[in-house]
């Protein structure tokens, strides 16, 4: 856990997304998270990536968020189209927490 007995946070989003990458995700950097509508994959470790529209390096760990566009005309096709690399929060890290632990049968 990030949070003491008292509330105070123990371990910052760089310490607990290296926690979650080593003891939960198998030692690998990211993350792939898929809904119907979007796909988010969260990079607890690795490179920092440079985010063209603020003209920022966002460090790790981050998000990206690719949102699906299907095809009007046969909607069997489909593009992703890549959205806006941001920091990760203590919110986004509970997602991946809750969502290995399911996918370790571990909740």
């Amino acid at each position: 856990d990030y949070i003491g007995e008292n509330g105070e946070i123990i371990l910052n989003i760089k310490q607990r997304a290296m926690e979650i990458k080593n003891t939960l995700n198998g030692g690998y950097n990211s993350v792939s998270i898929k809904t119907k509508d979007k796909l988010t994959r969260y990079d607890l470790d690795g490179k920092p990536h440079y985010e063209k529209t603020s003209k920022k390096i966002i460090d790790t760990p981050h998000k990206i968020e690719y949102t699906k566009h299907i095809n009007p005309q046969d909607p069997t096709k489909y593009r992703m189209s890549q959205g806006l690399v941001e920091p990760i929060s203590h919110k986004d890290l509970d997602i991946v927490e809750n969502y290995l632990k399911r996918q370790n049968n571990e909740i």
